[in-house]
């Protein structure tokens, strides 16, 4: 019994750590029969940042919102949103670096995002395969 209590009030304590989930945050998203093309080896390094009005997360002050594949959702956490995929795994927070891979000969959306951990891409901009470090 003692076990039980004590892993409960753990994983409550756990619980109360993350960061609560706001209000959904409308994204652009591809239709399910609309085609985005091929991902490539060209990306963008971009920060990412929440749109001051909708949240929609975009790559500069006013710019467009990304557009994501079908079944992305995105939510506000704090300041921030998150973009969750399909299956409910998080792809991208903003206010953070990223490569960003969009589709090509379709409809341009992001395809891939991978993190850009501090120090890792100090330069901002689109590259075709590898990208200058340092």
């Amino acid at each position: 019994m003692r076990i039980l209590l004590t892993s409960l009030v753990l994983g409550l304590a756990l619980l109360g750590c993350a960061a609560p989930r706001g209000e959904q945050v409308t994204i652009r998203t591809i239709r399910a029969d609309e085609d985005p093309g091929y991902g490539s080896f060209a990306n963008t390094v971009a920060d990412v940042i929440a749109d001051p009005v909708t949240g929609a997360p975009v790559v500069a002050q006013g710019a467009d919102p990304l557009k994501w594949p079908a079944g992305y959702t995105a939510w506000r956490v704090g300041p921030e949103t998150e973009v969750l995929d399909e299956t409910g795994e998080l792809v991208l927070v903003t206010g953070h670096r990223y490569h960003l891979y969009f589709g090509i000969g379709g409809v341009s959306a992001v395809l891939r995002v991978e993190d850009c951990p501090p120090g890792s891409c100090p330069k901002l901009g689109f590259y075709l395969g590898n990208f200058p470090q340092g």
